[in-house]
């Protein structure tokens, strides 16, 4: 039909065509001079036809064409080649008050502008430009006619326009304006192509139908460049659109990005959305106050409404009713997935507001992001869903990923899907929301032949309601529901009781349900559910990330449960089943809710606190619950498996009726099916079981298989409790009640203040059916180590009377194998008649109990103080009587006194048992005084030091080799070191420093005592034999080699572990430790003899040598042979104390010390200040170069006999010895002197800067006035 209609427009159109033909003019024009002449020059009121032919013409001015044409006509040959450009963007044509306009053929660059006309024609044309056609409506003469029946009439005659867009082609207009395009009028549009800019502030086109018009569109492509709305519609009477796409539409001052309609009647059939946008509310369809809106096959693709309406949004305000009827939609891609946050609201397929009623059926859509979800609706609208498939869907928001709906009113909304497919939700938002729908109040949500999978989420329930709802689902099926924080199927929390809700479900199937908190919740309401099934529901406690995320918050695992309903409510189940439902407990009710399961299956539950929990004591453990004909199979729980009592009066009951219990079981001690904790009698009217049937059901640890409670007053109700208790007569028990001996206990004993007890006490605990507990007799010696610790039974033994008796020892014990036995304590107190109770402190898994003390008679006997002793030894304030028992034998002679004590008085021992010596203990004083002599050797050394380095370039100082004297004083700080530590008791690591600071003290001293006494022998005893003195570097050799020796020795005892401590005893048997060396330390004092006699043959050799040439070293090396001899010989001895054997190495060491700086560096500064004090008097008296004499006493005097050369050192001389000098005998037989110096004095020097040089060049004075001996390498 459509086809045929579009033939009838041709066919009427080319007849127009012709007709206007015969009457037309005909003009060809190829410059814009040519066409503003034939404008301004025709003057018929007949059809002026302009022609175009194959030219671009450059129009510089805007072109008006005025009434004087009736009809006019602008053909071209072709848009490609006939051409009509103004040179300024702004500028065009204006057809003004022309009654027919006819545009074919050409490209037009410029605007076009329409004013009072009746028809405009578009074939084949290319507009580059703006193109706005005035409105139609004369306001004015519509209110001078008042009658609206004469204007629409005028208007039709005079006014009505007519539009039509064939094969046209629009550019966007480079000049700013509000829309690119703006018709008015009855518009057609066929086969066109429309590009918007981002000149255009809105639309790419906007049509105004002025209430009276309408829009065709057809086979037409919209292209929005994202800068524009592709189409606004405004008061359209109707407009229709189809084969159309809308691509890249961008809506940024109001909604819409590719269709826009207000105030209108508008279908869209077959038509194609893509990549449109826009920053307000709907995507690609914008619908306000519609009178009608049809859609039909619809294809829509990434499309993002950044507020609401992805696809569609509607909302009226005028109107009471808007209708929109979708059919065949495939609506993909929605929002931004980068970054879903950019969705601010929702309604990535439709948002409806108002009072808007909309009808999707076919709907297809997937890959849709952020926002509240999938549909929203506000405001009293209504939305109904018939054939829907959704898959891939998230939300980010608090709304639910298909539904959100807020903000409703007291006349509610309505939410409506028939046959619907849902996979793969997810709802990424932080707080409360929902994977499925949302809603604040007020709406009926019916959701009806449903099937979902895989609904993910964070904090999001299946369905949730802040206020009241109406919910009906039927035949829905939902499958792998997984959130991070446990979730509810249906939660409504709502806190007000007067407003009331009702949940229908209607063979309902779930299945995988993780972790959930309450399946479903509310407050004041009805709920039904029939024929339905819940498989696999299980808490946080069964799911590995709810429990890492929640492990600070026990709310989403101490709290699960089927159902929890508020005051006043009713929840009715009827044939369901529960299958793995793993919880906290299977229902919940307050005061006045009631509960029934009338034909209902639970299979392999789990419930901790049983499927009903009563405590009155908790609003939410109340109600009333009635279960016929219900078949339990393999449900289990903590203590019990179906009702569990803690406390119960009249505001709550059970009432189970001919119901099957197979196969219950509770994993901690309990019962089978029911336990109470409770005492009132309330219990046994309360809670009943009718006819029931009970087959293989159990408690762990030994409980009755049926009912466990505090007595017997405080049972439930069995009706058939007789045959029960013939088939299984462990089917009840109660809580202990009291405590008996066992038979093969003493009821009596008689003891001595202080003695353990030995007699078998045992105690065996009883309940009201006069058994033991089954739980005591499972714990035996193997089984008790695998319980928990508040599953044992603890006691305290103890006697009546504290002020006379006591139990010491360990008196706390616990149950086992059956009883509870009084252990081996040990018992102390005055002699008298008491009671020995056992206490029990804790109860296990029993409640206690108030006969909870077992007691026997104690007997105290006098003591015998003849035979035992009677004292306090456990210094408790009660006396022992007991035999002194030593368990160790006193050794020495020594007697035991008392227990594991001995006598050890007039005895060098000392320890508890007689067998240790007393420890040595240090001197403070002597301590004290090696410490203070330490000191004092280091002090020595460093002002030692000092003054070298002060007078460093004296002669005094530099003739005793400045080096050799910083060894010595170094090896001296090393034995102050020595004598420190000497005060100190004897560990490894001070026998390590002892041995290495004392003997590297000796080799760095008595060696470079030894070394300087080899020295002068070579020279003098052996220069005939040898023209070389001893090198500088086999000095150092020789020294550090000794050093080597002793820590080579400490190196080997180290690694070898060969330093040990020893303890030693003194003459009066005190004990200390030594240090014990290796054998090899024999070694070591061997070596350090052999240098010490080294040292003392050379100083003996150069006894003759005279002092001019020598150190006098003799006193230094024998002090050091003595005394090193005699320490050692005081340390080996054995029996001498170590304070007597550190105190002679102190005073050794110290003696070495004093002996040694006193010859070898006191002297030398003493010889310093003398000289020093001479040449400050000679400087005074200002004696002359010549007045010196022979016999006045010369300073120096140099003098040479027959057989050679002898120097002879003044008052001052310290003669300068080199390692590389040498003394010769001189060859000159000269009978004179061969050399007599005598050097002038003056204010600052002794000696003139002046030398003399014997004739044989061996004896020279320096400029520095020190004397030098220069000897030749070779002699003849």
């Amino acid at each position: 039909m459509r086809e045929i209609n579009i033939i009838i427009k041709n066919i009427l159109f080319l007849i127009y065509f012709l007709i206007s033909i015969v009457n037309s003019h005909n003009v060809s024009i190829n410059n814009e001079e040519e066409l503003i002449n034939t404008i301004e020059n025709y003057n018929l009121d007949e059809e002026l036809k302009i022609n175009i032919n194959d030219n671009s013409i450059d129009l510089s001015n805007k072109i008006t064409i005025n009434s004087n044409i009736k009809k006019l006509s602008l053909v071209g040959s072709s848009k490609d080649t006939s051409i009509l450009k103004f040179e300024n963007s702004n500028n065009g044509f204006l057809f003004d008050s022309i009654s027919e306009i006819t545009l074919t053929k050409l490209t037009i660059i410029g605007n076009l502008n329409f004013v009072k006309n009746k028809n405009i024609i578009f074939n084949d044309v290319k507009l580059n430009g703006g193109l706005d056609v005035e409105e139609t409506y004369d306001w004015n003469l519509y209110h001078s006619l008042n009658n609206q029946n004469q204007y629409d009439t005028f208007y039709l005659e005079n006014l009505s326009l007519y539009i039509q867009f064939k094969d046209f082609q629009y550019i966007g207009s480079s000049q700013e304006k509000e829309n690119c395009i703006n018709l008015f009028g009855n518009v057609i549009i066929d086969n066109s192509t429309f590009q918007g800019s981002s000149s255009c502030r809105d639309s790419l086109v906007s049509y105004d139908g002025e209430d009276r018009n309408s829009i065709t569109i057809t086979n037409t492509y919209f292209d929005g460049n994202y800068s524009n709305n592709c189409l606004s519609i405004y008061q359209a009477k109707s407009s229709s659109i189809e084969l159309s796409h809308f691509e890249k539409g961008g809506a940024y001052q109001n909604g819409g990005g590719a269709i826009r309609a207000i105030l209108s009647s508008l279908s869209i059939k077959d038509c194609k959305f893509k990549n449109n946008f826009t920053i307000h509310n709907g995507g690609n369809i914008y619908i306000y106050d519609s009178y009608s809106f049809d859609a039909e096959n619809i294809e829509s693709f990434n499309t993002t409404a950044i507020q609401k309406g992805g696809l569609i949004y509607m909302d009226t305000s005028l109107l009471s009713e808007s209708v929109a009827n979708i059919v065949n939609v495939n609506h993909n891609n929605e929002g931004i997935k980068v970054n879903p946050n950019t969705i601010k609201y929702g309604g990535l397929i439709a948002s409806i507001e108002g009072s808007s009623i909309l009808n999707i059926q076919n709907l297809y859509g997937s890959n849709l992001f952020g926002g509240y979800g999938a549909f929203t609706v506000t405001d009293n609208s209504s939305l109904s869903i018939k054939d829907i498939i959704l898959d891939n869907i998230s939300g980010n928001k608090q709304g639910g990923v298909l539904l959100y709906s807020n903000n409703e009113n007291e006349l509610a909304s309505s939410f409506n899907v028939i046959n619907g497919t849902f996979t793969n939700f997810y709802q990424d938002y932080e707080y409360i929301s929902s994977t499925f729908i949302f809603i604040k109040k007020n709406i009926e949500i019916s959701l009806n032949d449903c099937k979902i999978d895989n609904l993910y989420g964070r904090n999001a329930h299946f369905i949730y309601s802040e206020y009241s709802a109406n919910i009906e689902l039927n035949n829905v099926s939902l499958r792998n529901h997984i959130t991070s924080i446990p979730s509810s199927f249906i939660r409504v929390d709502s806190i007000s009781n007067t407003e009331r809700s009702t949940i229908d479900l209607n063979s309902v199937n779930v299945n995988i349900f993780q972790p959930f908190d309450v399946l479903i919740k509310t407050n004041s309401a009805d709920i039904n559910i029939s024929s339905s099934s819940f498989e696999s529901i299980r808490n946080c406690g069964y799911t590995e990330e709810c429990l890492k995320l929640l492990k600070n918050w026990n709310s989403g695992i101490n709290d699960s449960s089927i159902a929890e309903i508020g005051p006043e409510s009713n929840l009715t189940i009827m044939e369901t089943s529960f299958t793995e439902v793993l919880g906290m407990t299977g229902f919940k009710a307050e005061k006045s809710s009631v509960i029934i399961l009338d034909s209902c299956t639970l299979v392999m539950c789990f419930f901790e606190e049983g499927m009903i929990l009563i405590d009155t004591n908790s609003y939410k453990n109340v109600g009333h619950y009635i279960i016929n004909g219900g078949y339990f199979l393999s449900v289990m729980g903590g203590r019990s498996t179906i009702v569990t009592i803690k406390e119960i009066d009249s505001t709550s009951s059970v009432e189970i009726n001919f119901s099957f219990f197979d196969s219950c079981f509770s994993v901690d001690y309990g019962a089978g099916i029911v336990y109470s904790l409770s005492n009132s009698n309330s219990t046994n009217t309360n809670i009943s079981f009718n006819e029931c049937f009970f087959m293989e059901n159990s408690s762990a640890d030994g409980g009755p298989s049926i009912s466990l409670s505090m007595t017997k007053e405080s049972e439930p109700y069995f009706s058939n409790k007789d045959d029960l208790i013939i088939e299984n007569p462990d089917g009840f028990v109660t809580n202990p009640t009291k405590m008996i001996l066992s038979p093969d206990s003493v009821n009596s004993t008689s003891i001595l203040s202080g003695e353990i007890l030995s007699e078998t006490i045992k105690f065996q605990i009883i309940n009201d059916y006069g058994s033991a507990s089954e739980i005591m007799n499972i714990y035996s010696d193997r089984s008790i180590y695998f319980k928990k610790l508040t599953d044992i039974i603890f006691f305290n033994v103890e006697v009546d009377d504290p002020n006379n008796a006591m139990v010491i020892g360990n008196s706390i014990s616990y149950c086992y194998n059956g009883f509870c036995e009084v252990p081996n304590v040990q018992i102390i107190g005055n002699p008298g008649k008491y009671k020995l109770q056992l206490k029990l402190i804790t109860y296990g898994v029993h409640v206690e109990f108030e006969d909870h003390i077992g007691e026997i008679d104690l007997t105290i006997e006098e003591c015998d103080t003849k035979e035992y002793t009677y004292r306090d030894i456990e210094n408790k304030g009660f006396k022992s009587c007991y035999k002194p028992v030593c368990s160790h034998a006193c050794a020495n002679g020594s007697k035991c006194v008392d227990n594991d004590v001995c006598d050890c008085s007039g005895m060098p021992y000392t320890g508890q048992y007689c067998n240790e010596y007393y420890k040595l203990k240090r001197e403070f004083y002597t301590n004290e005084a090696i410490k203070i002599v330490a000191y004092i050797l280091f002090g020595i050394s460093l002002i030692t030091i000092i003054g070298i380095i002060l007078y460093s370039t004296h002669p005094e100082i530099k003739a005793g080799s400045i080096e050799f004297l910083y060894v010595i004083l170094v090896g001296i700080i090393l034995n102050s070191i020595y004598v420190y530590y000497l005060s100190f008791d004897k560990t490894k690591k001070i026998c390590i420093i002892g041995y290495l600071t004392n003997n590297l003290g000796f080799s760095l001293v008595f060696g470079t005592i030894m070394i300087k006494s080899l020295r002068i022998y070579i020279l003098f005893k052996y220069i005939k034999k040898s023209s070389v003195g001893l090198k500088r570097s086999k000095m150092y050799s020789i020294i550090f080699f000794i050093a080597l020796v002793h820590i080579s020795l400490m190196v080997f005892w180290i690694v070898t572990d060969n330093i040990n401590i020893t303890f030693n005893l003194t003459t009066d048997k005190k004990e200390y430790t030594a240090c014990l060396y290796h054998n090899s330390k024999t070694l070591s004092t061997v070596f350090n003899l052999v240098i010490l006699f080294i040292g003392c043959f050379l100083s003996y050799a150069n006894r003759n040598v005279k002092k001019n040439f020598k150190e006098d070293l003799i006193v230094p090396a024998y002090t050091y042979i003595l005394f090193t001899i005699l320490m050692e010989f005081i340390s080996s001895e054995k029996g001498i104390s170590i304070e007597v054997q550190d105190l002679f190495n102190t005073i050794g060491t110290f003696i070495n010390t004093i002996v040694t700086i006193y010859y070898l560096f006191f002297i030398k500064f003493y010889n310093l200040f003398t000289r020093k004090s001479i040449e400050e008097s000679l400087s005074k008296n200002s004696l002359s170069k010549n007045s010196l004499s022979k016999n006045s006493g010369s300073l120096y005097n140099i003098k040479s006999n027959s057989k050679g050369n002898i120097a002879s050192r003044g008052i001052i001389g310290t003669q300068k010895l080199d390692s590389n000098e040498s003394l010769a005998n001189s060859n000159n037989n000269s009978n004179g002197s061969l050399c007599n110096i005598a050097n002038g004095l003056n204010k600052s020097s002794l000696f003139h800067n002046s030398s003399f040089i014997n004739r044989s060049d061996h004896i020279k004075y320096s400029s520095n006035n020190s004397l030098h001996y220069n000897i030749p390498l070779h002699r003849k």
